[in-house]
């Protein structure tokens, strides 16, 4: 089932001032319709044209992508120069709409998952990865054959060795920690790229985690797209892990949700802190009394 929702717009064309009656996407189900979460990244999603003259009007009004099955299901694009008040009060209305038309079960998955903030401009890199894993032709859900369980590349298991002896309690704490973090997140990155498709699960995990620290590090602030990433990974992190059989590994991931939702000052500034403070409380209240830092991982 499509969950994308149409509005209709009424608007001036700058160019000839001709009154124009238009629709254009205010939800866009990245399952059901690939093919719109791909013009979003090219700007032409939310979009309305003038009859009259050609003149196109984009990414004029919000718009909310649903990702049904993600992390974060909900990504909530802002436009520009749109005051902060503003874009809560249409977000809410973005996501209210959509869940009215989910079905319980997905809408409670959904509003569980929180709604990510983000400008137009981080389009490509908070979409593009949904874009590359939808099939154009044959339909949004495909089926694969499970990869059967390979050794990982040499080259991973060495830039692992690497991860690891690079490492060091309290990484991330001084601001002269940046450009090694930067580094870290590079190889991290490069060794996500070599491992493929292949069947490593906790290797996999341990580089993603190693690689949603290191963005969160190496922030400085102006990096929406790698903080927004880093969240990402650490969620799908913490969520994968559990409490009782790991609680240390369990503990860092929610101590280093904590740091990134420190950073975000994207979308509402109170509930970002109000989220940190809730992961560093659970990470200290339910997490094991040993340090949680230990930024090396590799193979094990």
């Amino acid at each position: 089932m499509n969950y994308s929702v149409r509005i209709k717009h009424d608007w001036r064309c700058r160019r000839c001032g001709e009154d124009v009656q238009g629709d254009t996407y205010m939800v866009v189900d990245a399952l059901a319709r690939p093919d719109l979460v791909r013009e979003v990244i090219k700007g032409k999603v939310p979009s309305v044209t003038c009859p009259s003259c050609g003149a196109r009007k984009a990414r004029f009004c919000p718009l909310l992508v649903y990702r049904g099955g993600a992390t974060g299901q909900l990504v909530y694009f802002y436009p520009p120069h749109s005051p902060p008040e503003q874009d809560e009060a249409n977000k809410k209305l973005y996501v209210e709409a959509l869940l009215d038309r989910l079905g319980p079960v997905s809408a409670e998955e959904a509003e569980n998952s929180g709604v990510v903030s983000v400008p137009f401009d981080a389009a490509r890199g908070v979409l593009a990865p949904t874009a590359r894993g939808a099939s154009a032709a044959g339909g949004p859900r495909v089926c694969r054959v499970k990869p059967r369980r390979s050794a990982p590349p040499p080259e991973v298991l060495r830039i692992g060795a690497e991860l690891m002896a690079s490492g060091r309690g309290g990484l991330g704490r001084s601001l002269s920690d940046r450009p090694l973090a930067e580094e870290l997140a590079r190889l991290a990155e490069r060794a996500l790229e070599l491992l493929g498709d292949r069947d490593q699960p906790e290797l996999r995990d341990d580089l993603e985690m190693t690689l949603g620290m290191m963005l969160s590090t190496a922030n400085r602030g102006q990096d929406v797209v790698g903080l927004e990433r880093a969240i990402g990974l650490l969620l799908r992190r913490a969520r994968g892990i559990s409490r009782e059989e790991d609680p240390r590994r369990w503990a860092v991931a929610l101590y280093e949700l904590a740091r990134a939702y420190g950073q975000r000052y994207t979308g509402d500034v109170h509930a970002n802190q109000e989220q940190a403070i809730r992961h560093l409380r659970a990470a200290r209240r339910d997490g094991p009394r040993a340090r949680c830092r230990n930024v090396g991982t590799g193979p094990q």
